[in-house]
């Protein structure tokens, strides 16, 4: 039996961003699993070298990826953001 709060599987958008990276680092030293949406698996290396977290390659116009990020989530930290639309349609968030 495990005292001390629960550890939760947390899927963080915006991972490798400034902040993401802080957030990632402070999500695992307190025990927390984390799987990270990210559009370059090379900058996630080069960011958290060998103890990069779990990943997923995609965006946020990727329906599949999320999908795949939030499956089993505890909880959900959203960092990203989009800069530019690629069209009005895109503009709008995915609903799964």
């Amino acid at each position: 039996m495990g005292y001390g709060p629960p550890t939760m599987r947390v899927f963080v958008t915006g991972a490798t961003g400034f902040v993401g990276v802080h957030a990632v680092a402070t999500l695992r030293a307190r025990g927390h699993e984390v799987v990270c949406l990210v559009r370059d698996a090379g900058k996630r290396r080069r960011l958290f070298g060998d103890s990069a977290p779990t990943s997923v390659v995609g965006d946020l116009d990727d329906r599949a990826a999320l999908a795949r990020g939030v499956a089993g989530a505890d909880a959900v930290v959203h960092l990203a953001g989009l800069v530019a639309a690629r069209s009005r349609g895109a503009a709008s968030c995915a609903i799964f």
